[in-house]
């Protein structure tokens, strides 16, 4: 792929102003409109194998059918530009959970819950769409990156033992529930369930481990907040929540909304 500063206009109307954050399949740029009125986020293909191309393509299609909500980001259009497939989105600003927690600035627990809350309901509306999510990671503020594609997706330690099986039919919401409540596990204790020294020992890890409670990594999280973080990190996904709305639910009376 060419720089994107000589990309020029994408679409005729966005210039790409700088990188925001990149995968292994594309990159996500800071673009304004022509006439500067308008700031938004591009997505750009970066691999260009058939099988990349034809889920870019996919998540493009997926994502229109979405409907507005307000812990999902809009998707505002779509199409190629001199051959590269791309994906204009609502631009979504604040500051990076990760490297808040990399600094040791850990949320309340009623903050974490409320962030927690946010993304279950999101994915809850997306899930009713007939969508999967598979790319939660820490700096996920409103729930994007959707993908129906059956390849191993998302960040390794919020796999859910379940993408560790090779065509798993067991797939499904309950896998982004998991990846939420790795989430919410980082949010509460400053660390993901499983730390190791490379990818293929987390997967490791993962794929045969019980997770640690939040509760015996730090004592001070409520045991029943770690309850339920605990029951959404079951390997079995019909022991987790039985929809992201229940899990949100359950999270309500932790979150800065339900101490109102």
């Amino acid at each position: 792929m060419e720089s994107f500063e000589a990309l020029g206009l994408v679409g005729g109307r966005y210039r790409l102003l700088r990188e925001l954050g990149r995968g292994a399949f594309g990159a996500v740029y800071a673009a304004v409109s022509e006439g500067g009125e308008e700031r938004v986020a591009v997505k750009v293909l970066t691999r260009f194998d058939e099988g990349a191309l034809a889920r870019f393509r996919r998540e493009a299609e997926v994502l229109a059918r979405v409907e507005p909500h307000p812990n999902v980001v809009r998707v505002l259009g779509a199409g190629e530009h001199r051959g590269l497939p791309y994906i204009v989105m609502e631009l979504v600003l604040g500051g990076s959970l990760a490297l808040a927690l990399a600094r040791g600035e850990r949320p309340t627990f009623a903050r974490a819950a409320e962030l927690a809350r946010g993304v279950a309901l999101g994915l809850e509306h997306i899930h009713r769409s007939g969508v999967l999510h598979r790319g939660l990671a820490l700096d996920t503020r409103r729930v994007t990156r959707l993908t129906t594609s059956g390849q191993l997706l998302g960040s390794p330690p919020a796999l859910a033992p379940e993408q560790l099986e090779p065509g798993s039919p067991r797939i499904g919401p309950a896998t982004d529930i998991y990846a939420a409540c790795v989430l919410l596990f980082e949010l509460l204790t400053g660390r993901p369930p499983f730390l190791a020294r490379t990818l293929m020992e987390t997967i490791d890890l993962v794929r045969g481990s019980r997770p640690p409670r939040p509760v015996e990594i730090d004592p001070s999280v409520p045991a029943s907040l770690s309850g339920i973080v605990e029951r959404g990190l079951a390997r079995n996904p019909l022991d987790r929540p039985r929809t992201a709305g229940e899990l949100a639910d359950l999270l309500r009376d932790w979150s800065l909304e339900g101490r109102r």
